[in-house]
């Protein structure tokens, strides 16, 4: 879970959490990589390469930070 969480968050703070992930993946961030194979089925246990080179959306991003704070989907 991400330590900058508030108390009462609202879509635009998880909204700017997946365009920085999104933004991190594009920077070619092996963290960020690993965060996609870890949450998204659409990419789990692929490699890192794997994982840049696909076309990966913001709602991608999206999904990757909704699981990573407990939601399902």
């Amino acid at each position: 879970m991400d330590a900058r969480q508030p108390i009462s968050p609202n879509l635009g703070f998880y909204r700017k959490l997946a365009k920085e992930l999104k933004r991190a993946l594009a920077e070619r961030d092996s963290a960020a990589a690993a965060r996609f194979a870890k949450s998204h089925s659409k990419f789990r246990d692929r490699s890192a390469a794997d994982v840049f080179a696909a076309k990966v959306s913001l709602a991608d991003a999206q999904l990757v930070i909704a699981r990573e704070h407990g939601c399902s989907s």
